[in-house]
């Protein structure tokens, strides 16, 4: 089974995971409809949540 297609950079990833979130669908399920890797997709929004809490916690707080 094919894995799909990489997510290539940030923009692309943003504008899939609101489509997702807009479809009310999982991230897994909405990316095999579509041709792409969701696990391509999921890290992304792993990272862009991570980033997003790093910019709120501020560059001198401390990690758990």
């Amino acid at each position: 089974m094919a894995a799909g297609r990489k997510i290539e950079d940030e923009r692309e990833a943003r504008r899939c995971l609101a489509a997702a979130r807009r479809a009310g669908l999982g991230l897994g399920e909405w990316a095999r409809a579509r041709g792409i890797d969701g696990r391509s997709l999921h890290a992304w929004q792993l990272g862009l949540e991570r980033r997003a809490r790093g910019a709120v916690a501020g560059p001198h707080s401390k990690s758990a």
